[in-house]
């Protein structure tokens, strides 16, 4: 092979190899992984295969399945999820639907801190200790009306009952 023939070669495999991550990157942006998180928590709250706890130890209001797996709790204006917790649910979730979440943990932090949904950040730094239930946690904390409408609206309802 003569050098010229090797730049050709290696000028197209390189075209290739950008056009494909030009596709990728139009699928993700198609498939908006900021809606497809947020979709996933509603259906498993609304179908109690989660639940997220209020943060003060004295409130016993639970979003989700009472006997479900905990992924996080609650107040007024954030939602504090388990890291683990959460991207575990999300995963079995895509598992069992047959599909797959469409982009890596670290991306979607990062895809929700530039949505700007994540609370008190530092640049960079998502998850934050926070004092929940009598304890220090690690959380992933964010504002709850960008998150999940359906688990807003299920506690408007309890307290409007009140």
């Amino acid at each position: 092979m003569t050098e010229n023939q090797a730049k050709d070669l290696s000028q197209k495999g390189w075209d290739i190899f950008m056009s494909l991550a030009d596709k990728h990157s139009k699928r993700i942006e198609r498939e908006d992984p900021i809606k497809k998180f947020t979709e996933i928590i509603d259906t498993l709250i609304t179908q109690g295969r989660v639940k997220i706890e209020n943060k003060d130890i004295s409130m016993d209001k639970t979003l989700g399945g009472v006997n479900s797996e905990l992924i996080g709790w609650y107040d007024d204006l954030y939602f504090y999820f388990m890291p683990q917790a959460l991207w575990h649910s999300l995963q079995e979730y895509c598992i069992k639907e047959g599909m797959h979440f469409p982009v890596k943990k670290h991306t979607f932090y990062e895809m929700i801190e530039k949505r700007g949904l994540i609370a008190d950040k530092d640049k960079g730094k998502h998850v934050k200790t926070e004092w929940i239930k009598g304890a220090s946690k690690k959380v992933l904390k964010t504002y709850r009306q960008g998150i999940c409408q359906i688990g807003v609206m299920e506690v408007m309802k309890e307290e409007n009952a009140l």
